[in-house]
């Protein structure tokens, strides 16, 4: 999976290895992953599976990458992936760059604020599992009805943050 991480050219390619690593706890791949979300800055969903891989290594290296990365990011979409990812990972040392950014103001949208204050109760939850994945458990993803899951407008409950 290293070297096909290396070799892939596809973003969603990249970010789906990306988790497989992590999934399979190949911690070697930690650095590589690193890289990843440093130099995925303008591609939100590549920065938020490269971040849970991460995540789901124990790497506690990421946070302080992500955060920097938070603090700069000016596009709504790197803003919702990277508060995203800090709430998947749910390390405390996130909490502060979060609560900023809830109370930013007139320097970040009302959205990307909403996006940090979601990421913020992500880190709090005692759930290991997201709330919605309970709805998606034995579910016939054949016959899946767009109240559950629409990929291309994002409102289904499967697909709420």
């Amino acid at each position: 999976m290293r070297q096909c991480l290396a070799g892939a050219s596809d973003a969603e390619a990249r970010g789906y290895l990306a988790v497989a690593l992590g999934l399979v706890g190949d911690r070697g791949s930690a650095p590589r992953l690193r890289e990843l979300v440093a130099s995925s800055r303008f591609q939100p969903e590549l920065l938020r599976q490269g971040a849970l891989a991460l995540g789901l290594l124990g790497d506690k290296e990421v946070v302080p990458l992500l955060l920097e990365m938070l603090a700069r990011a000016t596009s709504l979409s790197s803003q919702a992936a990277l508060a995203s990812a800090l709430g998947l990972i749910g390390d405390a040392r996130s909490l502060d760059g979060l609560i900023a950014m809830t109370h930013a103001g007139g320097q970040r949208t009302d959205l990307a604020r909403a996006f940090a204050a979601v990421a913020l109760g992500m880190c709090a939850d005692k759930e290991q599992l997201p709330w919605n994945a309970r709805l998606a458990n034995d579910a016939n993803f054949r016959a899946v009805t767009s109240t559950l899951h629409a990929p291309d407008s994002g409102t289904g409950i499967l697909d709420i943050l």
